[in-house]
């Protein structure tokens, strides 16, 4: 299972940047097989990829469309229609 950490600023002002790395850092045993972080205004999205099969492809994550950051640990066939949908 991957690991998914947010973060968001109550207060408006963005997220340090040390901070996502640093709650993913807690856990490296979640993300053997990549680490992303995106940021957008007060919020971020940290995501650690742990494939359970070889054959896995996923994407890489935290997906950004717009002002929407989204993390999963899922398979989504239909990312593109769901993002639209968003």
């Amino acid at each position: 299972m991957s690991a998914i950490t947010g973060l968001f600023n109550r207060n408006g002002k963005p997220v340090e940047r040390y901070l996502p790395e640093m709650v993913l850092a807690a856990r490296p045993e979640r993300g053997p097989d990549g680490v992303g972080v995106e940021f957008s205004g007060p919020a971020a999205v940290g995501h650690q990829l742990f494939m359970l099969l070889p054959e896995d492809r996923p994407g890489q994550q935290p997906i950004v469309q717009g002002d929407i950051l989204f993390a999963a640990d899922c398979r989504l066939d239909n990312r593109r229609e769901l993002a639209r949908a968003l």
